[in-house]
């Protein structure tokens, strides 16, 4: 008899990316999703350094290069990125996609390069289930 798949906690976190001023979108991060779950973003944080170019940081969250809604262009810290925000109504991912984080410093920003990173949890479960379930 075939095994029902296993509910699945990914954790991502970027090493610190270089992103330089009026280069467009960098990738922070390239996330595979499980291909038999339903995947849901449960936890989101990011951080930039240096701090003075924050009205020029832009964070860009897509899923196989469409926006994930709410999360696309987000223009603010949501939470520090080595202490992510928990969402109680997770996100819905999709299953069988890449998850990517962008991270872009406008032009007029007042120094450059500036450090993006960003963290994240996944939580994939089966089929007809929620991760609050």
């Amino acid at each position: 008899m075939p095994t029902r798949p296993r509910r699945q906690i990914i954790p991502v976190s970027t090493t610190s990316v270089s992103v330089v001023t009026a280069a467009g979108k960098t990738l922070l991060i390239n996330q595979p999703l499980p291909g038999n779950l339903d995947s849901y973003l449960t936890d989101f944080g990011n951080s930039i350094d240096v701090v003075a170019n924050s009205n020029f940081a832009v964070f860009y969250v897509e899923v196989d290069g469409s926006p994930v809604p709410g999360f696309h262009p987000i223009r603010s810290q949501i939470a520090p990125a080595n202490a992510p925000r928990h969402y109680y109504n997770p996100i819905p991912l999709g299953r069988r996609s890449r998850l990517q984080i962008y991270g872009e410093i406008e032009a007029g920003a007042p120094s450059t390069p500036t450090v993006m990173s960003a963290q994240i949890t996944i939580e994939a479960v089966p089929p007809g289930t929620h991760p609050n379930e």
